[in-house]
């Protein structure tokens, strides 16, 4: 099942866990990075960061920070309008 994550202004609103990883692929690919190239840059193997971006939400934030930060993105949290 494919889920559509428009951005608002550069921006995503996260309501599932999935979504983070959704997001995080599509930012991959949007810098044409590969698995192999991220893998590497993270210091992980290909089959790990294949397995890490399909269940992103079990990873540990210090390492889905480094992922997104290679991926020119940042999570912030603000208090809803």
């Amino acid at each position: 099942m494919a889920v559509d994550i428009k951005p608002i202004d550069d921006e995503f609103s996260i309501k599932h866990n999935s979504d983070v990883a959704v997001i995080a692929k599509s930012l991959r690919a949007q810098k044409s990075y590969t698995q192999q190239e991220v893998a590497e840059i993270l210091g992980i193997s290909q089959k790990t960061f294949s397995a890490l971006e399909r269940n992103l939400h079990n990873a540990n934030f210090s390492r889905i920070h480094k992922l997104l930060d290679l991926l020119g993105a940042e999570i912030i949290i603000r208090k809803k309008p």
